[in-house]
Parts: structure tokens; C-alpha cells; sequence
């Protein structure tokens, strides 16, 4: 019975076949969606199941954490040995990460038992919005939830675009870390999924590039970038492009976008690229950059004729690709745009945001491809949520999932398998409505990205809609930006690189669009608070500086995010060098 549905599926897709698989690579990835498949959906039953009783699961969950780590130091210190009710719970203070700092530094020396059950790592966030980076305990139950929200996604996946479950490979864009250690030897890094989690097997049955590329390592992630771009594109077959942030697949785009002419020789040619031997094995490179001629002119034809704003550059290399998978949500929302605009103008790829995940683990789950909206999942986390009118207020009164308001915003608080407990996370959510107790949310922007220079208080979304209106007055797209913090106290100083940079900025747009956006701001300009917003244009390539000098200074490349607002004076540095000086109006 098996051969004969592994022979119907094939017969079905062999058209869409990806270049660099095996007979045996193909049964390995026949065989791992079906199994996928099956789990996933039997866990999507299980999940529909348990929204009914959201409210009770959440309360049943906190009740465990709650007995589970009365005897660690926190619970101690905080008499969770006394606590039998939700209510008695709730009359705990709200938390921040300054309040787990003397017990970060307990797991730092190698105590155990201070927050909640055995430490297999310390998760490093990315540390944007504080410019902080912060050190997340991560838990066996913290992974366990995680990796059991994949199968589910995946079944999403195909039931929403039943071609993505064919013999075809994905080019994946992960990058191995360097990890450092702790005095008592606990691995502190970034807690996103790794290329060395996984075997080679299974790397080489998926994946476009191979295993070995995908655990080299090197100072230069663009390197890896532009290898990633080759064995990508000598694959007309490929299936979709994965990343965790649909930035570093704008970058990938840029890459091959500038680049197709030299992978085609490279494909012809079977040659390899100067940078090879600075970064991999050369011989072994040559083992997998097999020549083909007829792939090197496709790519040649193709691009001749390609029309940017007009042709998808995705479809136009890839005609068989079914799905870009990337969070475009929240922080990338602006990225996410200017990705559809450039290069799959015609919305003929979607673009596919999985999973609402942080440091402090796995929120949600986005159950349809075509949205961007997240389920909270009952086991995940407890959730509490705070009002966004009273995020600066000192008496803090959050509300249970059954109690939101549809439309309202919220901050979300979080109680999670790290022994965080009623934890300010600092994002800012929407509520959409309920899966059947289950509140649908879609994530808006960091608490830690508002301006607030005299109580005016512009958030991230407002911001950003008010420098897009004001850059179609300026027939220049803004192609990144940010806000310092640093300096002026009662001024926006905004550093923006954009498509022309010869263009004249009226800055006097931009100042009547947040004026628009934020009469709170409006006001304190008109009364003399504040002074009227500078803006200063960089250079291109700038923000790709910036990028490279955050990489330098610690930033791991796959949580790597531009900051809105700017904290870190060697960043300011950086664009003050590379302002255009003419361009000011």
C-alpha cells in the first residue's frame, strides 16, 4: 500500500521535483510529510478541542506551575506555597526583567532550583527595543511546546496549499551560532531553531543547500547569504524560502537580485566563487555545485526579460514556488510590505507567519495561511492582559481571555515555562475575537519602541504610517529608518535611507502626518514642548552597515532587527557618517 501511494505521488509531482534529490532523499521526504501530516492533524483536532475549554485549561495550567515551583527560591520568595486560587495569584505584583536579575545571575553561577525546573540553556533576546540583551531561562517544557506546535502548522500548510506537499526542497536561511558559556558551564545564545539540532539527514532531504553549509560558520553571515542565493537558484523546483523574519528574506532577494549574472556562470561553469575558500572547503563545495548548462541559460533568459515592479523576480526564477514562510507581523510588518512590493508584486506567492514565538517561548499558532492572526494556545503560557491605557499607570489591573474587548488593544502578561511570572512581555496585541474560547490576536508593536519625549506617547504603527503617507509626497520610498533616543529631549531625530537619496525631503510632510497621527503630539509642538521633527538622509546602504555593525557588537543574524528607536551610541555614530549633507529642506 505504501509504494503504491509513494508511485501515485510521484507520477503526480515528479514535474515539480527539486533538482538535487535522490531517490532516497525523496522517499525520505515522502514518507516525513505524510507522518507530519497525520500528526498534525490529530493535534489541530486536539487543539480545536481544547479552545472550547480555554479558560478552564489556563487555570488548570497555572495551578500546576504554581504547585510545581513552590519550593524553588522564587516561589519561596514570593510564598506560592500559600497561593490555591487564580485570585490570590493575580495579587502578585506585575513583573519586569529587572525583577529576575539576582536570579539570572543564581543559574549564571550553576544553582539549581531557582525559578522552575532544570536549565538547559539560557535563550539571549535580541535586546531592539531596550537595548538590553536579555537572559531567558529555557526549560525542556519551554522546547517540548514549541517543537509539538510545528506538526500542526505544517498540516496548515498543506491543507492551505495542497502543491507545497510535493518532492520539492525548501531553501532554508538559518545561521549556526557561536555559543558562549557561563562560569558553571550553562550555553547562553539565541533560542531560535539551529542547523545543528537537526541531523544531516534530515537537512540534506529538505533543504536546498546542503548540511554542511547550513553548520558552516562564519564572521560573515553575508557570505553564507550569498551561498545560500547559489544552491537556491540552480533550483527551478524550489518549493518555498524559510527564514524567522521576512527581513533576512528581503536580503537574500537583494542578494540574488544582484548576483543572478555570476550564479549563472558559477551553474555553467561548475566554477566556484573567490570567497569559497575563505569560508568552506573547496573541494568539498565542488561535490554538490554540479554543472548545468541548460539551468545557467533558463536563469540568463529569464532575467533578461524581467521587469521589476512589474514581474514577480520570485516567480520569474522560481516558477513552481508555493510559499514564503517568515514572520511579517508586528516588528516586520514594514519589511513584509516593501518584500510583496519588490519582489512578488503580484501577490502570486504567499507570504506564511506561523507561529506568534519569542525568547520567552511559543504564544500562538496561525492556523490560515492568507492571514495574520494568531490563536493563543491554552498550555503555552497563562495569559493576562493589560489594558494599553494603563501601561504607564502604577496601579496595573489586567484582564483574563474571557474578559477582552474586540478591537481594543492590549500588552500582554505572561506566566511561562521559564519562571517568568505575570511577566510584562512588551508587546502590544489586537484583539480579533475568539476560536472558540481562544483569543484570536494579531501582534502590533513593541511597548518599548514608543516615542516619549514629554508624555506625547507615538507608538511604532503610527510612526511608521505617518513616514509612508508623508514618503508618497516625496515620490521616494522609504527603504528604512529609525528614530534616536539618545540626544535630543525634546525633539524626533529621524535617520531615513531612501530609494533616491538625491530627492529633497520636505520635512514639513512628515511633521503634518504625525500631527495627524498623534494629536497628543500635535499639541505639544504647537505649545513649544517640542520641537518639530528632523529628519537627516543617509546613504545607501546604511542600514546594511548598521546591520553588519550590530552583527559585530553581538547580535546574533537571526534575531537581528533594526531598532525604531535608537539607544546604542555606536549605531548613531554610524549613520551620522553617512548623512547626505545636501539633502535638507
Amino acid at each position: 500500500m505504501a509504494c503504491r501511494s509513494y508511485y501515485n505521488f510521484n507520477q503526480k509531482c515528479k514535474d515539480r521535483c527539486s533538482v538535487s534529490h535522490t531517490l532516497s532523499t525523496k522517499v525520505s521526504q515522502w514518507a516525513a510529510e505524510q507522518v507530519i501530516d497525520s500528526i498534525g492533524e490529530k493535534a489541530l483536532e486536539k487543539f480545536n478541542k481544547e479552545a472550547e475549554s480555554f479558560d478552564k485549561i489556563q487555570e488548570l495550567v497555572f495551578l500546576q506551575w504554581v504547585d510545581e515551583n513552590k519550593d524553588t527560591i522564587y516561589g519561596k520568595d514570593h510564598s506560592f506555597e500559600s497561593i490555591k486560587t487564580l485570585e490570590e495569584f493575580r495579587k502578585l505584583p506585575l513583573t519586569e526583567y529587572s525583577d529576575y536579575d539576582k536570579y539570572i545571575e543564581l543559574i549564571k553561577q550553576g544553582t539549581g532550583n531557582v525559578l522552575t525546573s532544570p536549565v538547559l540553556q539560557l535563550g539571549q533576546t535580541s535586546g531592539t527595543s531596550t537595548g538590553r540583551k536579555n537572559l531567558i531561562p529555557v526549560t525542556s517544557k519551554l522546547k517540548f511546546t514549541f517543537l509539538s506546535s510545528i506538526p500542526p502548522a505544517l498540516s496548515t500548510l498543506y491543507k492551505d496549499l495542497p502543491l507545497s506537499k510535493s518532492f520539492q526542497k525548501s531553501c532554508k536561511i538559518m545561521f549556526e551560532p557561536t555559543w558562549e558559556y557561563t562560569d558553571s558551564g550553562t550555553k547562553v545564545g539565541c533560542n531560535s531553531s539551529v542547523p545543528s539540532d537537526m541531523s544531516d539527514s534530515v537537512l540534506d532531504t529538505s533543504y536546498s543547500s546542503p548540511s554542511w553549509l547550513l553548520k558552516s560558520k562564519t564572521d560573515n553571515p553575508n557570505d553564507l547569504l550569498y551561498l545560500h542565493g547559489l544552491f537556491a537558484i540552480r533550483d527551478r523546483n524550489l518549493g518555498s524560502i524559510e527564514s524567522n523574519f521576512i527581513s533576512v528574506i528581503h536580503n537574500f532577494c537583494d542578494v540574488i537580485e544582484k548576483n543572478w549574472k555570476e550564479y549563472a556562470e558559477m551553474i555553467e561553469s561548475g566554477v566556484v566563487p573567490p570567497l569559497v575558500d575563505s569560508v568552506l572547503e573547496k573541494g568539498r563545495f565542488n561535490q554538490f555545485l554540479e554543472r548545468d548548462p541548460e539551468r545557467a541559460q533558463e536563469i540568463r533568459n529569464v532575467m533578461s526579460q524581467y521587469k521589476p515592479g512589474e514581474q514577480s523576480l520570485l516567480k520569474v526564477l522560481f516558477p513552481n514556488l508555493n510559499v514564503v514562510i517568515a514572520t511579517d507581523t508586528g516588528d516586520f510588518e514594514f519589511y513584509g510590505k516593501q518584500f510583496k512590493e519588490k519582489f512578488i508584486s503580484r501577490d502570486d506567492v504567499p507570504i506564511y507567519s506561523p507561529f506568534y514565538a519569542a525568547t520567552e517561548g511559543l504564544m500562538g499558532v496561525n492556523y490560515n495561511v492568507f492571514e495574520k492572526k494568531y490563536v493563543l494556545l491554552p498550555r503555552a503560557m497563562f495569559f493576562e492582559f493589560l489594558p494599553v491605557s494603563q501601561s504607564d499607570s502604577t496601579n496595573h489591573k489586567t484582564l483574563l481571555a474571557n474578559q477582552l474587548e474586540s478591537g481594543a488593544e492590549y500588552e500582554l502578561v505572561i506566566t511561562n515555562w521559564s519562571g517568568l511570572y505575570r511577566y510584562r512581555l512588551g508587546d502590544v496585541v489586537k484583539f480579533h475575537g475568539y476560536k472558540g474560547q481562544a483569543p484570536i490576536i494579531q501582534v502590533m508593536y513593541r511597548r518599548g519602541m514608543f516615542l516619549n519625549k514629554v508624555g506625547e506617547r507615538t507608538n511604532e504603527k503610527s510612526f511608521q504610517l505617518a513616514l509612508e503617507n508623508a514618503s508618497k509626497a516625496w515620490n521616494t520610498k522609504v527603504l528604512d529608518y529609525t528614530v534616536s533616543d539618545i540626544d535630543s529631549s525634546d525633539q524626533y531625530v529621524v535617520y531615513v535611507e531612501v530609494e533616491d537619496p538625491q530627492v529633497k525631503l520636505d520635512k514639513n510632510k512628515l511633521e503634518s502626518e504625525l500631527c495627524s497621527m498623534n494629536p497628543i503630539y500635535a499639541d505639544v509642538v504647537r505649545t513649544g514642548r517640542m520641537k518639530r521633527a528632523d529628519i537627516k538622509v543617509v546613504r545607501p546602504g546604511t542600514f546594511l552597515k548598521m546591520r553588519d555593525l550590530m552583527i559585530s557588537l553581538g547580535a546574533h543574524p537571526a534575531q537581528l532587527k533594526i531598532p525604531r528607536v535608537l539607544r546604542r551610541r555606536e549605531l548613531q555614530d554610524l549613520l551620522n557618517s553617512n548623512i547626505v549633507t545636501n539633502n535638507d529642506k
